[in-house]
């Protein structure tokens, strides 16, 4: 049996988050954030709890703090408590992006390890965790 692991879904649209926990339900525990202030309360009360989270799936566009904003607080947050196995942050977002790279670049140099274009389908979701190295429950 795989071992579980958990994961923190931020995204302000609740049909979303329901995709993504139907998507995700069977990879491990999933908890959940409406916006980007809530998501990284939640990924620094795991961090002390001694619970951290596995993967992070982030909306870009929300209120009161972006993805954006929220994935460079927690890459400070994980620097500033000197986490050397840093969590896997994937982007998730229905806008499109530049068909240069320059914005796609940007997010791999903040840190992030993957960008999505919503809808978010299962098939790509078990091809890049099982490149992250997470299995299946089961």
């Amino acid at each position: 049996m795989a071992e579980q692991f958990s994961m923190l879904v931020v995204d302000d649209d609740q049909l979303c988050r329901v995709i993504l926990q139907g998507v995700l339900s069977s990879y491990g525990d999933i908890h959940f954030a409406k916006n980007g202030k809530q998501g990284l309360q939640q990924f620094q009360d795991a961090y002390e709890k001694g619970q951290p989270y596995s993967v992070v799936f982030m909306d870009l566009v929300m209120p009161e703090m972006n993805g954006w904003q929220a994935v460079l607080k927690i890459r400070e947050l994980e620097a500033r408590l000197n986490i050397h196995q840093k969590t896997k942050i994937v982007i998730a977002s229905s806008k499109r992006y530049d068909k240069g790279g320059e914005i796609l670049e940007s997010f791999k140099e903040a840190g992030v390890d993957l960008f999505l274009e919503k809808p978010v389908a299962s098939s790509h979701v078990d091809g890049f965790m099982m490149s992250f190295g997470y299995l299946k429950k089961g």
